[in-house]
């Protein structure tokens, strides 16, 4: 999955306006788990981990094979858009 940056970001030391996700289905319920623990390790406190912005841009990093540094270091309004998307992939397969 492509995602497209309004402005260029730093990801794995390289300017880019765009991240490729790997396919969701990659992921295991342990990488969701441990996805989690760092989200709370980066003192993400949400009651409902799945909303958490922290966590949806844990796993975007993951599957991006990035950082969570450079996905944290990205402009607010292109984190927006990165991390609602996971969160609605995710989300979607769920229901």
């Amino acid at each position: 999955m492509l995602i497209k940056f309004t402005k260029p970001v730093t990801i794995n030391g390289k300017e880019t306006k765009e991240i490729t996700l790997k396919d969701p289905d990659t992921l295991r319920g342990r990488d969701l788990l441990d996805a989690e623990n760092e989200a709370r390790q980066l003192g993400d406190r949400s009651p409902t981990i799945q909303f958490s912005n922290t966590y949806a841009a844990v796993i975007a990093a993951k599957l991006a094979g990035a950082p969570i540094d450079d996905v944290l270091d990205i402009p607010g309004p292109d984190f927006m858009k990165l991390t609602v998307t996971v969160q609605n992939v995710l989300l979607g397969k769920a229901l």
